[in-house]
Formats: structure tokens, C-alpha cells, sequence
């Protein structure tokens, strides 16, 4: 790097890194440089002249990219919200001190907490049609009173109203609890989960909301499209309200990528019947990333894989 021409040197300042280094730091690195090339080369008018014009590149250049980037954070902090902590998976104990729902409830542990769906999906009724909800504290204090819950979207700011219900007594100990449904998720990404007692904040927790799960014309494939990657999903669950359907169904898989195949089907077994609705159980087996086209009776649907 010593021996750098006054052109290397202007070249290797355009290089620079446009977000990643500060002023100050872009300022020692074009020092170092410049000590660098004057302990071996005797300077020169004209390297005195490219020092220079380096020099003032920097000082207008410089302020540009740390308003830029000033102008660029203060967007995002627009545009986002702060994020509320992180949901705990806990267990509650009751008033003679045994388990209930043993690692199963999500919230903030002695304040507030739910009895959730596995996975939170958007625009998804199903996952949200019934969630049990527990408040610790007076039951004086709490039982009659409105809870209301709203949901804020960390990444746009976005808030929806879930849920508004009346607390009724408490369970296991707690001082107030309710049976409610939440409106559906309009976005996947983060989500703050904020509760209120008659108005007044009482709580909150991050939850993460993925995709929807995968339609295939009148059948769902209970996997979401971001988590599908390239290996064996085991025991992912099919529903279908096609009547008659065998004891065993085929779910077909046909890849875009160059080594595409033909006829890479899982079989899926039944597990149940209820209300119009056949469920089937099986282990998803993907081979390749890249656009994938699944074929179920009759019905396709095409989504994108990526790699672990």
C-alpha cells in the first residue's frame, strides 16, 4: 500500500465504504495512507496536488454521506416502533401448587399471560379464534373490568385492535381471566402485543406472526411458505374439505431448477375426520431450493424453497 500512485489512492477513497465507516474513521484511514506514502515517497508538487484533492473529496463528500445515513436511520425509527420484551413460555401453579398447562402459556410470568397458538399467522382466523387469557393481581381490582388488547406492528407502526372482553373470575390462582378471539394478523413480522384494563396500560410482549400456512385449492398444507427449506419437515399436517377422500393421498412436488423432477411424491396418511374436514399426517421431503410447484389432488399451488 506504500507505493500507491496518487491515482491508486484517489481510486482506493472511492472504494471507501459508504455506510459502514464514520467521518472520523474514513479521516484516519486517508492519514495512514497518506503517512504511509510520505515515508517512502519524497513528495512532490504534484503529490502534494493529489494529497489535496483527496483531501477535499473527503470533506464534501463526507458531511453528504453522514447526513444521508442520519436522514436514512431517523426514517426507520419513523417508521418502526420500539419493541416491548420478549414473550416467556412458562408454566402456571396453581393455589396448591401443581402445573397447569405446563409450558404452554406466553406472556410476562405473575402479570399476564395467554394460552396461544403454536404459531401466530397473518390473515389467519383459525390460529386466533380462541385464546385463553390469565391476569395476576386483585380480583377486586380486575374481575368486571374491560381488557382490551391492540397489536402493533414493530417494522410500519401499524396497530389493530385484536380484542375488547370483560374479565371475568380468576383460575388457578390468578385474579382474572377470559375466553376471547383475535382478529387476524394483517402482516407477518413483529408484533407487540399490548394489554390495557380499562384504559390504562397493563402489560405487553413481542410475538412473531409467520406467513400463512400453504392453500392448495380447497386443502391446507400446515407449513409456512418462509419456512420451507430444502430436508424432511416431519409430521407436517394436510386438511382437506374434499369429500371421500382414501386413506392415503399423494402430494407431489416438481422443482424448476435444472435437475427438475418428475413424480417426487410423499404419501400422507389420515388421522381423522371431522366436520367435513380430512386430516392427514406425513413427512414433507424436499430436495431442491428454487421455485417448486406442489401438485394435491388435482389442485397446485407454486411456492419458493430455500436452502437451511
Amino acid at each position: 500500500m506504500s507505493n500507491l500512485s496518487e491515482h491508486e489512492l484517489l481510486k482506493k477513497m472511492k472504494s471507501l465504504p459508504k455506510h459502514e465507516l464514520s467521518n472520523e474513521e474514513r479521516t484516519r484511514m486517508v492519514y495512514k495512507i497518506r503517512n504511509q506514502q510520505e515515508q517512502k515517497v519524497r513528495p512532490t508538487l504534484l503529490t502534494k496536488l493529489g494529497v489535496w484533492t483527496a483531501v477535499l473529496m473527503l470533506l464534501i463528500i463526507g458531511p453528504i454521506l453522514y447526513y444521508s445515513n442520519l436522514d436514512s436511520s431517523q426514517t426507520n425509527q419513523a417508521s418502526g416502533v420500539e419493541k416491548a420484551p420478549e414473550a416467556i413460555t412458562f408454566t402456571i401453579i396453581d393455589e396448591d401448587g401443581n402445573p397447569q398447562y405446563s409450558d404452554q402459556i406466553i406472556g410476562v410470568p405473575n402479570k399476564l399471560g395467554i394460552l396461544a397458538p403454536e404459531i401466530w399467522m397473518a390473515n389467519d382466523k383459525q390460529s386466533v379464534a380462541k385464546i385463553m387469557t390469565f391476569v395476576w393481581g386483585e380480583p377486586d381490582e380486575l374481575v368486571g373490568q374491560r381488557l382490551k388488547v391492540e397489536g402493533q406492528h414493530v417494522e410500519t407502526g401499524e396497530v389493530i385492535e385484536l380484542s375488547s372482553v370483560e374479565l371475568g373470575g380468576g383460575l388457578y390462582g390468578t385474579g382474572a381471566s377470559a375466553v376471547t378471539s383475535f382478529k387476524p394478523f394483517t402482516k407477518t413480522g413483529l408484533w407487540n402485543l399490548n394489554y390495557f384494563v380499562e384504559g390504562e396500560e397493563f402489560g405487553s410482549f413481542l410475538i412473531y406472526v409467520e406467513e400463512p400456512h400453504i392453500k392448495i385449492g380447497n386443502s391446507k398444507l400446515f407449513i409456512s411458505e418462509g419456512n420451507l427449506t430444502v430436508g424432511i419437515h416431519e409430521d407436517i399436517k394436510i386438511e382437506s374439505t374434499i369429500p371421500n377422500l382414501p386413506e392415503e393421498v399423494h402430494l407431489q412436488m416438481f422443482y424448476e431448477s435444472a435437475e427438475r423432477l418428475s413424480g417426487n411424491s410423499v404419501i400422507f396418511t389420515r388421522t381423522g375426520v371431522s366436520g367435513g374436514i380430512t386430516t392427514y399426517t406425513g413427512d414433507l421431503n424436499i430436495k431442491y431450493s428454487g421455485e417448486v410447484e406442489i401438485r394435491f389432488m388435482s389442485s397446485t399451488t407454486t411456492v419458493t424453497v430455500i436452502e437451511k
